[in-house]
């Protein structure tokens, strides 16, 4: 919902086409990103299995922290997920 607003709960086969081809896109550029410091920072590719730990945990911090809460701004982040009125 966040870039095509309350329209994407009406959008049918176009607007999932549309959030799997996003998806996907995140996905690679996130993966992309790893692999260009992985040839920089050669300790990426030598302790990998951490490494790749640590920067999905940071991917999901920037996401979580970051990415929702621009994208839906009316919510707050709760660690019970109950909702509140």
């Amino acid at each position: 919902m966040g870039l095509l607003g309350q329209q994407a709960l009406e959008g049918g086969l176009a607007t999932a086409g549309l959030g799997l081809a996003i998806h996907f896109s995140i996905a690679f550029a996130a993966a992309s990103v790893f692999y260009m410091a992985s040839r920089r920072f050669t300790f990426l590719t030598q302790h990998a299995v951490s490494s790749g730990l640590l920067y999905g945990v940071a991917g999901y911090g920037f996401m979580y922290w970051i990415v929702v809460p621009l994208a839906f701004v009316n919510t707050r982040h709760s660690v019970s997920r109950d909702v509140r009125p």
